[in-house]
Parts: C-alpha cells; structure tokens; sequence
C-alpha cells in the first residue's frame, strides 16, 4: 500500500505541497481505489479528487505550510505548518498540534514530513534537526544531522 504513495514537500516559499494515497472507499461493496490529492495553497489544504479535480474538503487557516505527509493505515493528513506539527482525520477534525521550537539556524531550511504507521512514528527534519513523534504528537527523539536533509521518505518493507 505504501508503494503507492506519492509525497513531495516544497522546499521554497512559493511551491505548492502536494501528497498523493490511496483511499479505500467505504461506501462500495467491491475492493475500489480512490485516490485523493491533498494541496497545500492559499492558507489552506484541499482533499482533491484527482479524477474530477473536485475539492471535497479545505482545512483553513494554515498560513505557511511547508510539509505534508498521509498516514495510509488511519487517513490522517499530517502537516507542518512553520512551527505545528498538526494531524487531521478524514473529515477535517484536528488531532494533534504540537509546537516545534524553531531556533534561529533552521528558519530557512528545508523541511521534510514523512510518517512510518507500521511502526507508529512521525518524522520530521527541520534543518539539521531529525524529530520522532508517536503518533499522538509527543516527541520520542531529536536528533542533530550534519547536512540539512531535504527529503524524506519510509521504505515500507
């Protein structure tokens, strides 16, 4: 499942996040895969359908979004907005906000979101700083890399 899965997080203030899973439908009685698009624009993040291009739901209020990753195994939406670690459920109820002290060396770094549901963690790079959260959104591990990392992503074997 996880092989299906499409994440890219921007490293600029001026691209857009975009994040690709698939979604079982729980309406169909047969074994079909939607697929939703999230994307991160305009203080917000839209669920999209990539099939139709139409927008099913909008979490508003999100000014600087800068990674987003999907938890395949809950549907969570997991997004880093400059300083929160937050998550979302299906229908846009917030689960988790977690403030992530910034220092002063990392502001203009790349970020890079990447969640392991086998394991139930959520990674976060932030600069030279490597973060593991569970995921209720409690920090387990910080960790200095040397070289910011700029991309991040779980094997899922």
């Amino acid at each position: 499942m996880l092989s299906n899965f499409r994440c890219f997080a921007r490293t600029s203030r001026v691209a857009l996040v975009l994040c690709l899973f698939p979604l079982i439908a729980i309406a169909s009685s047969q074994d079909h895969r939607a697929r939703v698009l999230w994307v991160s624009a305009a203080q917000s993040v839209f669920e999209i359908s990539p099939l139709d291009g139409t927008p099913s739901l909008e979490l508003a209020s999100l000014p600087d979004v800068q990674a987003l990753a999907v938890d395949q195994r809950t549907d969570h939406i997991w997004i880093y907005n400059r300083d929160q670690l937050q998550a979302y459920d299906a229908q846009g109820d917030q689960l988790v906000d977690t403030t992530i002290p910034r220092r002063f060396f990392d502001d203009d770094q790349a970020v890079a979101l990447a969640v392991d549901n086998k394991a139930g963690n959520v990674w976060l790079s932030q600069g030279h700083t490597l973060y593991r959260f569970d995921l209720t959104g409690q920090l387990q591990a910080r960790t200095y890399i040397h070289g910011a990392p700029i991309a991040m992503t779980v094997d899922p074997t």
